[in-house]
């Protein structure tokens, strides 16, 4: 009689111990190593990326806007030892003219009619490139068996190109000039959204910091991961003990 009622209370004992080391480890002890990865990841990196909207003008040899430096470096950390990587974020339409085509766009940057930086970025206009980079998650030959709502059928290429790498020091040169004429340039007669046009400066970061910004989801899982399995190790060890101990106090009753 005895051993037909130990029996469903250890049972349901025991389920009790593994909902409360589940609830303790995924809802409790994985939040909390989120957030203090969150935590730890805004103390190292407090400001990785600034973006300036900017809209360019149509001029007789393409596209140009010209940058407002003193914005620029009141946005900048005055530190002088910190660099930043410019980079233009755009999107590239392929129009009549270049779809289905390649084309080399030569993007400048000059201050007082002279070129100090010239950065190439090859625009891909054939349909299959556009289509890829547009919808990755659908292969192209399946294009067909989709309905349209569920495709991007834009002939827009989103272009993320790096420009130059500087500081605030040189950015404060150009703003101790009297023009303070600095002018971002496109070389060709294309056609740019610009409601999603973005000047980005970002934090040139050396060592585990720059791999932290670049690949981030990565990171971010191995983040948490590594805060997470300490504490979930040491439940466990804690809970093991708790229920051996208390394993041990049942089987001395009995006996």
């Amino acid at each position: 009689m005895w051993l037909g009622i130990r029996v469903p209370l250890a049972i349901t004992r025991q389920g009790l111990y593994i909902s409360i080391l589940f609830i303790s480890t995924f809802l409790v002890l994985l939040p909390i190593a989120i957030l203090s990865y969150i935590s730890f990841y805004t103390i190292l990196i407090p400001k990785p990326t600034i973006s300036i909207p900017i809209s360019f003008q149509k001029v007789s040899k393409g596209l140009e806007y010209k940058l407002p430096v003193d914005q620029i470096k009141s946005l900048l950390d005055s530190d002088p030892s910190i660099r930043y990587d410019a980079s233009l974020n755009t999107d590239i339409y392929c129009t009549k003219g270049f779809y289905g085509d390649m084309k080399n766009l030569d993007i400048q940057i000059k201050s007082e009619g002279r070129t100090i930086n010239e950065t190439k970025f090859l625009l891909n206009c054939d349909a299959r490139s556009v289509y890829v980079k547009n919808n990755p998650f659908i292969p192209f030959a399946w294009r067909y068996w989709f309905p349209p709502v569920l495709l991007n059928l834009d002939k827009a290429i989103r272009a993320d190109v790096h420009l130059l790498t500087l500081s605030v020091a040189d950015i404060s040169k150009i703003s101790q000039k009297k023009s303070k004429d600095l002018r971002l340039q496109i070389s060709d007669d294309i056609v740019t959204d610009n409601n999603k046009s973005y000047l980005k400066f970002q934090v040139a970061w050396n060592g585990i910091r720059h791999y932290m910004v670049k690949y981030y989801y990565i990171s971010f899982v191995v983040g948490v991961i590594l805060f997470w399995i300490p504490s979930t190790a040491a439940c466990l060890l804690v809970s093991l003990i708790i229920y051996s101990k208390q394993d041990a106090k049942v089987e001395m009753k009995i006996d």
